[in-house]
């Protein structure tokens, strides 16, 4: 007897575990990452006729002052070369 108890609650928790499972699965599948909130929603209908002036200076410091930035490690003069290093990279403005 105490092994078919044992055995109905073994099988009930796996059953929960697995509904659980599924829940957290359909959620995660249906839930859509870029949709806006309510609240940016509502800022989007109530500035949509707003124009706002962005002033972007041509001169910003990539990786920092006098290249004391954090943004890039330079090693040796290899690594200039190659098209994916950190070498110099220009403002596109």
């Amino acid at each position: 007897m105490k092994t078919n108890i044992k055995r109905w609650i073994l099988i009930g928790t796996i059953i929960n575990v697995l509904i659980v499972g599924l829940i957290i699965g359909v959620y995660k599948l249906f839930k859509d990452e870029n949709s806006l909130t309510i609240l940016e929603k509502t800022w989007i209908d109530n500035n949509k006729n707003s124009v706002y002036t962005i002033n972007i200076p041509n001169d910003i410091n990539v990786f920092g002052k006098n290249g004391s930035g954090k943004g890039c490690k330079y090693g040796s003069h290899d690594e200039y070369s190659h098209p994916r290093s950190c070498g110099k990279y220009e403002l596109p403005f």
